[in-house]
């Protein structure tokens, strides 16, 4: 499941149809990478990551390493702790206001 991510989206949801090198790569670790958001990010937001590494995966495939596991999850691991910040005030405001 991918989440709609700018203007480009069509055209990188064309290329998962014909570029068979990217369509390989998504096939082969997006349960991977999911699982890894679902870990650390509410489902909204790791979809929101999933979709976002993806989407720079695919603008950056030309200058992919050979071995994209470690360049996947370093550009994840970047994603999922912006995100998770972006939630603290949401998860402290929350337990605040569960305290009264």
């Amino acid at each position: 499941m991918l989440v709609r991510v700018g203007i480009e989206w069509e055209t990188m949801a064309k290329s998962l149809a014909t570029d068979t090198q990217f369509r390989r790569l998504f096939d082969e670790h997006f349960v991977e990478v999911r699982s890894y958001c679902l870990r650390r990010l509410p489902v909204a937001d790791a979809n929101d990551a999933v979709s976002e590494v993806f989407f720079v995966a695919w603008r950056r495939r030309d200058v992919a390493p050979a071995d994209v596991r470690p360049w996947l999850f370093a550009m994840l691991s970047g994603g999922c702790a912006r995100r998770w910040q972006k939630t603290i005030p949401m998860r402290l405001e929350g337990r605040c206001s569960n305290d009264h």
